[in-house]
């Protein structure tokens, strides 16, 4: 396990939402353990030292023609 995954547990990553859909949808873990990935497709938001930063600021638009709202 890469340092910046150590402290996402998966019962964490259950309480995480992306902040950017108003459906709040769920955010998984990356397969390279760096980033959390919105359910819709549309935001990345990285994990720096085992810290998601859940601020659009921060956030990578992955697909912006994703639209959260048809994510079922």
């Amino acid at each position: 396990m890469s340092s910046s995954s150590q402290s996402l547990e998966p019962w964490f990553l259950e309480l995480l939402a992306c902040p950017g859909c108003e459906q709040r949808h769920p955010l998984t873990l990356s397969e390279s353990k760096d980033a959390l990935l919105c359910k819709c497709g549309r935001y990345s938001f990285p994990v720096r030292d085992g810290i998601p930063v859940l601020l659009l600021e921060e956030a990578t638009l992955v697909n912006p023609d994703a639209k959260p709202e048809e994510v079922a």
